[in-house]
């Protein structure tokens, strides 16, 4: 990776965010650098996508 490519995450929001003049709503998922995902989830702003998608599937297996 060259230093100009700034590597990326998906978070999911886990509460409504501001941006600068965006507005992002809870469960979005969105795309942000790496270092901006971490301080989210350090907010507790957000959570990894992949994340939330595991937590689903094992609540629809103990319901199942």
């Amino acid at each position: 990776m060259s230093k100009d490519e700034i590597k990326t995450v998906k978070v999911k929001l886990l509460k409504d965010h501001q941006h600068g003049q965006m507005r992002y709503s809870e469960g979005m998922e969105i795309e942000v650098p790496e270092h901006d995902a971490e301080w989210l989830k350090n907010l507790k702003i957000a959570e990894d996508a992949k994340a939330s998608v595991a937590a689903a599937k094992s609540v629809e297996e103990k319901s199942a």
